[in-house]
């Protein structure tokens, strides 16, 4: 686990937080943010299920759902770094990946189905996002969140 690459995302979230008067608002963490540097064996974004995948099998999984046509983006929810600060083998806390696309709900469950996620849905509160980018029409945010 690259620290360095940790405390760069640590600060990146930091300034986002900074930039916005809550911390309950969602930060968006980029594909490319958040698994640089991440080598966990077990994604921590999976902790609670059966699929064992290390973070680079799950960034693999995630570009390869951002190369199909439908899918404009891919983003990691920040959960918390409270752990990441304090052990040096602890990553970012996320529980949330965040798909902008026009595929409908049942497509996007379908593409995640043997990763078991507790729930995929779309997301129509955009008001809860601090740094979420334009989203075209036609286009929606689905959230796929694992409990």
């Amino acid at each position: 686990m690259d620290q360095f690459e940790k405390l760069n995302l640590i600060r990146k979230i930091q300034e986002v937080q900074s930039q916005c008067c809550t911390h309950e608002k969602e930060i968006l963490i980029s594909i490319d943010d958040y698994f640089k540097g991440n080598d966990e064996s077990h994604c921590i974004i999976l902790a609670n299920t059966s699929v064992n995948l290390s973070s680079k099998e799950f960034e693999k999984f995630l570009r390869n759902l951002k190369r199909k046509d439908n899918v404009m983006d891919v983003f990691i929810r920040f959960y918390d770094y409270e752990d990441a600060m304090d052990y040096e083998d602890a990553w970012i806390n996320s529980d949330t990946v965040f798909l902008i696309t026009s595929a409908d709900v049942q497509k996007v469950k379908s593409w995640f189905q043997g990763l078991e996620p507790s729930s995929v849905k779309e997301e129509t509160c955009l008001n809860e996002f601090v740094n979420l980018p334009y989203i075209p029409e036609k286009y929606r945010i689905i959230n796929v969140w694992w409990d």
